[in-house]
């Protein structure tokens, strides 16, 4: 809001245009001061409400509602911006692919509210073994969470992924009928820096993946860590 003695149009309009609101020439009532700063007051929190609903709508855009940690969408944006960042940077980044053991059996047995609330309680125990502002989770399907863990090499990664399969073996979700225990097979894939931006989103997903099968195959409830290399795009 500009308050000035000029008051030829030409000010006026250089006044607006430089980004003024308002444009109040002197002498000036205060009452009047003060009712347009009322006014200004108002657009000001309008403004504030627009920008808060509109953060809000992106944060529920990128967040899966059952969990509350990221989805799906956020991983698929967000994962090849990491892969370039790691590639620029020289430093390594690991993915950890969990995936609850029997969880269709968990349904079938107690219920789909129930099947819910190990996915809720599962995803809330994974984060508390992530490292604050560096790490992050995303729902992947319906039972699978991908945790995304930036400059951490893949035996770095196998021995974080060991922390939420330890908690979850010895975990139970209570319930009206009683405690319900399960248990995670996790997988974990690593892509070294220097192909990180020659990497597919896909590559280590699927790497992972078949880390999956192994840790399934050889008993659930463990993990499994990829070895070898990844297709590279050309």
């Amino acid at each position: 809001m500009l308050l000035t003695a000029k008051d030829a149009l030409e000010d006026i309009v250089a006044g607006l245009e430089a980004g003024a609101d308002d444009y109040l020439i002197k002498p000036v009532h205060s009452a009047e001061l003060a009712a347009r700063l009322k006014t200004a007051q108002r657009i000001l929190n309008l403004e504030a409400t627009l920008k808060k609903r509109k953060e809000e709508v992106e944060r529920l855009s990128v967040t899966d509602l059952l969990t509350g940690v990221y989805n799906r969408r956020y991983l698929s944006e967000q994962l090849p911006k990491l892969l370039h960042a790691s590639h620029r940077q020289g430093r390594p980044l690991s993915l950890v692919i969990s995936d609850i053991d029997h969880f269709k059996k968990i349904n079938d047995i107690y219920g789909h509210q129930t099947g819910d609330a190990v996915l809720q309680y599962f995803a809330a125990l994974m984060q508390r073994s992530l490292r604050t502002g560096l790490d992050w989770i995303a729902r992947f399907g319906g039972k699978e969470f991908i945790v995304v863990l930036p400059e951490t090499a893949i035996d770095q990664a196998a021995v974080a992924a060991d922390r939420p399969g330890f908690l979850t073996a010895h975990s139970t979700v209570e319930i009206p009928k009683g405690p319900v225990r399960f248990a995670a097979s996790f997988r974990v894939a690593g892509v070294p820096a220097h192909l990180a931006d020659k990497v597919s989103l896909e590559a280590p997903v699927a790497a992972a993946d078949a880390a999956l099968y192994r840790a399934k195959g050889n008993g659930r409830n463990r993990t499994e860590v990829h070895q070898g290399d990844f297709p590279v795009k050309m």
